[in-house]
C-alpha cells in the first residue's frame, strides 16, 4: 500500500535532520500530525485517517490515543526508528468522518526516554478532485492533467505510481488565483525507466491547519491510470 506520509516536504526535511544529527545529547524533538483522507472507493465517497510521527532521536515505538479512547500503535515507516505512520486501508474506509478532537501521541525512545505530543482533528473534509482530462499527448511527449478546483482546498499535489512504487512527485502548490480549474503537463522524460507502460496519476487536494502550510488538516484524492506509449 502506498503511503502519503504527511505530504511530505516537512517530513522529509525532518528525516534529513535526523539522519545527520550527530549531537552527543539526543534531541527528542517530535513532530506529529493526524489528518483525514477522503476518496471515492467502489463508487462511494469514503473517509479514513492518517497518523504520522517524525522524531530526531530513534524511537522504539509510537502509539496514539484517540478522542474516543482507542489506542492505536503506529508502524515504523522505514525501519529506522525516526518515522512512524499508519493509514486507513481503502477497503476499511467508511462513510463516516474520523472522530474529531485531540489525538495524543506517546513516543517511547530507544534509550528509554518518553515524550507526549498532541494534534487536533476537526470534522472538516474535502471532496475528491474531479479530474476532467487525464491523457498522454504523444506529440508533446507529456501527460496532461486537468481538474476542477476543490472547494476550501489550500493547495494540490500530484504523485505518479508504477504499481505501489512512487516514481514522481510534484510538491504541494496553490492553484492559480481567479481560476476554476487547475491543469499541468508532466514530461515523459521525468518518468524515464517506467515508460512505455501504464502509470497511475494521483491528484491530491490539501487543507492545512494554518496558513504556514505545515500540518495537514484533511486531504482528498482521485487517481487515473494512463498508458504511455
Amino acid at each position: 500500500m502506498k503511503r502519503l506520509h504527511v505530504l511530505l516536504s516537512v517530513g522529509l526535511i525532518l528525516m534529513g535532520l535526523a539522519s545527520c544529527n550527530k549531537k552527543s545529547k539526543p534531541d527528542y524533538t517530535t513532530t506529529v500530525d493526524v489528518f483525514s483522507q477522503t476518496k471515492v472507493y467502489n463508487n462511494d465517497t469514503v473517509h479514513g485517517i492518517v497518523y504520522s510521527a517524525i522524531t530526531l532521536a530513534s524511537a522504539a515505538s509510537v502509539e496514539v490515543q484517540t478522542p474516543d479512547g482507542q489506542t492505536v500503535p503506529l508502524d515504523s515507516y522505514d525501519g529506522s526508528g525516526y518515522s512512524y505512520y499508519l493509514q486507513t486501508p481503502d477497503s476499511e474506509m467508511t462513510s463516516t468522518v474520523p472522530v474529531p478532537g485531540t489525538y495524543t501521541f506517546s513516543v517511547n525512545f530507544s534509550d528509554g526516554m518518553t515524550a507526549t505530543e498532541t494534534n487536533d482533528l476537526t470534522s472538516e473534509f474535502l471532496y475528491p478532485p474531479h479530474i476532467t482530462i487525464a491523457e498522454y499527448q504523444a506529440d508533446a511527449s507529456s501527460v496532461h492533467l486537468k481538474w476542477d478546483k476543490v472547494a476550501n482546498a489550500d493547495g494540490y499535489q500530484v504523485k505518479v505510481f508504477s504499481g505501489d512504487t512512487q516514481v514522481y512527485n510534484i510538491a504541494p502548490f496553490a492553484g492559480g488565483a481567479g481560476q476554476d480549474t487547475v491543469e499541468l503537463s508532466i514530461p515523459t522524460s521525468y518518468l524515464s525507466g517506467y515508460v512505455p507502460g501504464t502509470l497511475k496519476f494521483e491528484v491530491i487536494a490539501l487543507k492545512f491547519e494554518t496558513s504556514a502550510y505545515t500540518s495537514i488538516q484533511t486531504i482528498s484524492t482521485t487517481d487515473r491510470e494512463i498508458t504511455i506509449n
